[in-house]
């Protein structure tokens, strides 16, 4: 977004009296505080009450879902319909596996591949069907996305989970939304954005880069009139497949700078103990300090004290628009910013790719050579809040939300929480909520732009997950440094981490599973920029298969026993908890052998490793040839 762009707006003082409907105003909405509800509540008590009676149901929907596609996996020496029967049998569906997706951070990249992901794995999908991965979709109990993986997260399911075509009909990704000339269904003007914003500015909110960011990509990604205004991540709980259980439940990640943490030229910014907050349809909170708590989403924005409302007939609705979280999930300014501000040695989004070991065993920072955003990008972010709204730096940069914890967390001074990407914060895989809710199996897909020189993946990010949860004594799989993942080949290839017990942080099948599937270049170099504005609809569908052969390994070209083996990881730590216990097949352990991390590490190395990869279909066609021919073909729009 330019400065042209931001053309003069109406004076806020002009706007009309704000309405109390969510399909009319961006605001929220003040209403009388209900009797008999659970405002704030310790995260020492477990899952939310009305969480765990969703799990319990949607399992016996995913006990139905598992046989219909373990049917369809090529298990060869697998007893289905015995582990079904358990399953079916087993105390409150307590044997049923927890299966869990997680879609990384990478902007507009990982919107585009996390929906490829998803289409790969719906059992609806013939092609996916066909290749013995469809189905594991319909057997999710959790899906998680953070920063770009949330917009996608936040789309399917406020479409209640679509066929993937239909949902990219509704992107309409060529469509530029940052340089918009008239309001329509599919984006809309800054200046109308702008005052849509300026409606929750007069209501009394604070309102940031995360409110325009949101509003602008709702146009694309969250369905309803007007980018899907009036749309709550609360009211999903009212979709019809979520009350049928029909869906997995959502699990938005972000994080909240705290006054503790480290100044850059004025602005806060997170570090590697930065708390995770996470987002559902029930509540918002963490499971760490300071707050260690969580708020009904429903009545987020509410001004609390002690863990109830500070005026008791005053409540708090709509602020959990879905556009704001979305925007919130994403925002990186002050990222942005210190890069732009510091010669790109500040800020360095995302640091994973920046980590550089020294032969003397520390740890420097390279210089980014170009900022993610670029100058004029972030000046137009940040031109209407001080030109309009007269706020500064300080104000617009994070997304605001008044504190529900204030008085009962350790840190009970702050009026306000600061929330900032989770990308930030060790690794842009949104794993902590799927931890917390004991998932056995989970598919993690790092679209993150670890390696350099050209934004592949290199493991640094999963091994930093695996310092944060270890750090945190959160049960996690052991995860090599990035030398082992180069010198293996696992940056073209999924790998899985915990398949052995003894080699999880807490030496017991306490950690899950977890299948870690990097962005990689199979039929098409994907490794498109994670800032991008528009996507042809032709490079889309290209994206999609390029996604497509990773998932299902090039629909078993690569290895015919693959679906099996996928099938074989996601129900591996259930078959300890059927009656009577069920063992790994030989077709299982087979599938383990070639594609679990045995332990063994290559040794690390001073200086980079750069990671250029060719086509892994197609490895005699270098990028040059492929984008003279095929990906030019590709930036047309038919």
């Amino acid at each position: 977004m330019r400065h042209s762009d931001i053309l003069p707006l109406l004076a806020i003082s002009a706007l009309p009296i704000i309405a109390q409907n969510l399909s009319e105003s961006y605001a929220p909405v003040y209403v009388n505080c209900p009797h008999n509800t659970t405002f704030t509540r310790p995260a020492s008590e477990g899952l939310n009450p009305d969480e765990q009676t969703w799990v319990h149901n949607r399992k016996r929907v995913v006990a139905g879902a598992l046989s219909k596609y373990l049917s369809n996996a090529n298990m060869s020496d697998f007893d289905i319909d015995h582990y079904i029967s358990n399953l079916n049998h087993s105390s409150h569906y307590e044997a049923v596996p927890t299966i869990g997706l997680a879609i990384s951070g990478g902007g507009y990249a990982s919107a585009i591949m996390g929906a490829g992901v998803i289409r790969a794995l719906d059992g609806r999908e013939k092609t996916s069907s066909a290749a013995g991965t469809g189905g594991l979709l319909q057997a999710l109990t959790f899906l998680s996305g953070q920063s770009g993986g949330s917009w996608v997260v936040s789309s399917y399911t406020a479409a209640e989970f679509p066929m993937s075509d239909d949902l990219l009909d509704y992107w309409q990704p060529q469509i530029d939304r940052f340089t918009a000339t008239t309001n329509g269904t599919h984006a809309a003007t800054i200046e109308s954005i702008v005052l849509d914003i300026a409606t929750k500015a007069e209501a009394g909110f604070n309102v940031s880069v995360a409110d325009l960011l949101g509003r602008i990509n709702g146009y694309e990604f969250i369905p309803g009139p007007r980018g899907g205004l009036n749309v709550t991540l609360s009211n999903i709980k009212d979709l019809e497949k979520f009350r049928n259980y029909e869906m997995p439940l959502p699990i938005i990640q972000i994080a909240a700078v705290t006054n503790k943490d480290p100044n850059q030229l004025g602005l806060l910014v997170p570090t590697n103990r930065t708390p995770i907050y996470e987002m559902t349809p029930y509540e918002f909170g963490s499971w760490v300090e300071p707050a260690d708590s969580f708020a009904n989403m429903e009545y987020l924005g509410t001004t609390m004290m002690n863990g109830k409302p500070a005026n008791s007939s005053v409540c708090v609705k709509g602020f959990d628009r879905l556009n704001w979280v979305i925007g919130a999930s994403a925002d990186a300014y002050e990222y942005w910013w210190l890069e732009n501000h510091s010669n790109n040695t500040l800020g360095q989004f995302p640091k994973r790719s920046e980590v550089k070991r020294t032969p003397e065993g520390t740890y420097t920072l390279r210089k980014r050579l170009e900022p993610v955003f670029p100058a004029e990008e972030v000046e137009g972010l940040a031109e209407p809040f001080e030109k309009y709204f007269g706020l500064d730096l300080n104000s617009y940069t994070y997304a605001r939300v008044p504190n529900p914890f204030r008085g009962r967390s350790n840190d009970p001074s702050d009026d306000q929480l600061k929330l900032v990407d989770a990308t930030e914060v060790a690794t842009s895989l949104p794993l902590a909520g799927q931890l917390a809710r004991n998932a056995s199996f989970i598919i993690a897909w790092d679209d993150n732009t670890d390696a350099y020189p050209n934004g592949w993946e290199n493991g640094t990010n999963m091994y930093q997950a695996y310092r944060y949860f270890e750090e945190h004594n959160i049960p996690f799989p052991i995860v090599p440094t990035a030398a082992t993942f180069i010198a293996r080949n696992y940056t073209t290839k999924p790998v899985f981490f915990g398949c052995d017990a003894h080699l999880t942080s807490t030496n017991d099948t306490r950690a899950p599973i977890i299948a870690w599937f990097p962005n990689a270049p199979y039929s098409s170099y994907s490794n498109i920029t994670f800032f991008q504005n528009q996507t042809p609809i032709p490079r889309a569908h290209d994206i999609w298969n390029n996604t497509f052969n990773e998932i299902t390994q090039a629909a078993g070209a690569l290895d015919p026993e693959w679906s099996a083996c996928l099938a074989c990881a996601a129900i591996d730590r259930s078959l300890a908890k059927v009656y009577p216990p069920m063992q790994r097949t030989a077709q299982c352990q087979r599938c383990f052998d070639r594609y679990c991390w045995d332990g063994v590490s290559a040794p690390d190395y001073p200086g980079h490793v750069d990671v250029d990869l060719k086509l892994v279909l197609n490895p005699n066609l270098s990028y040059a040839e492929w984008n003279a021919t095929i990906g030019k073909a590709l930036q047309r729009d038919p």
